[in-house]
């Protein structure tokens, strides 16, 4: 298999993306190519390339076999480049009937600026992407474990939805968080997941906040275990108190 056949991968060394890396190299046994896009003013940059050298390390000292699976990590830095308009004004239409991150319109213009298709995207079940695409996506591969890797469906070419996610596909849109550990446990590397980084606002450079949207995200979605207990404290406090949520929405 040449390089231009292998899948590209957005890799941020979070669970997501992790999982769906490892299900790729161990379970399916195909090779994958990562990508990580760096941001200069995401706060967890530092503690995301670390977490990224840490499981390539680790698998492939643990997996040998790896090797020839996993390429070698792009790392690019290109968040100079303004998205572009079509992309901006598919996310403002997107976001008046739901919630969606910012990144999206920026992720659709550099792909299109690379003239990158089919590109891997970690969304998942109950991600808040998750629930405006879904409706427009069809079955096309089936991998081993029956979940299906989705892309949006071209006979809703029209829709703002197609227009942002044409050039993505999704491995992961059957999954949630759990699903994604109980797999991870049957296959042997869950101690590699657990490697994973999603903190945007880590405290002390390496304690996950509890306040930021993939901290809160990741305490909603059951996976609470994986945050420091000053963490889960500031996520109680900010949920049930009034003022501590106005005090933490002005610190951020």
């Amino acid at each position: 298999m040449t390089e231009q056949h292998v899948p590209m991968l957005l890799w941020t060394g979070g669970w997501d993306s992790t999982f769906r890396l490892l299900q790729r190299v161990l379970v399916e046994k195909q090779p994958v190519q990562p990508v990580y896009l760096i941001n200069p003013d995401r706060q967890s940059l530092r503690q995301e390339l670390k977490s990224i050298a840490l499981i390539s390390e680790k698998l492939s000292a643990e997996y040998p076999e790896t090797k020839t699976r996993l390429l070698e990590l792009k790392i690019i830095g290109a968040f100079c480049l303004e998205p572009l308009k079509k992309y901006q004004q598919a996310f403002k239409n997107i976001l008046i009937k739901q919630y969606l991150g910012t990144q999206y319109a920026w992720l659709a213009t550099y792909c299109e600026h690379m003239s990158w298709q089919n590109v891997e995207l970690a969304i998942h079940r109950d991600d808040n992407a998750q629930s405006g695409a879904h409706q427009l996506l069809r079955r096309f591969v089936t991998d081993p474990d029956g979940n299906g890797i989705y892309q949006l469906n071209p006979d809703y070419q029209y829709t703002d939805e197609y227009t942002l996610f044409q050039r993505f596909r999704f491995p992961l849109f059957n999954l949630n968080k759990i699903q994604m550990q109980s797999i991870a446990e049957a296959a042997g590397f869950n101690a590699l997941m657990q490697l994973t980084w999603f903190c945007h606002t880590p405290m002390r450079g390496s304690q996950a906040c509890g306040l930021c949207n993939p901290c809160r995200y990741t305490i909603e979605e059951g996976m609470g275990h994986r945050i420091s207990r000053l963490g889960l404290l500031r996520y109680t406090l900010r949920k049930y108190n009034p003022l501590y949520r106005l005090r933490a929405r002005l610190m951020n």
